[in-house]
């Protein structure tokens, strides 16, 4: 006779818990600001147009 599979005790979370959310605890306050504080990369620069003199 085949054996039943035990149950799986082991947990998949199923969405993503950021740590910064769960060390900044439920203040939405705080969680809100931190987001609007994010800051703009600086925009790259055009590459130089050099010659080929070869």
């Amino acid at each position: 006779e085949i054996p039943r599979e035990k149950f799986n005790a082991t947990v998949i979370p199923k969405s993503y818990c950021s740590p910064w959310r769960e060390a900044l605890g439920g203040n939405e306050d705080l969680v809100s600001s931190f987001n609007a504080q994010v800051v703009e990369l600086p925009q790259k620069l055009p590459p130089a147009n050099y010659r080929c003199f070869n």
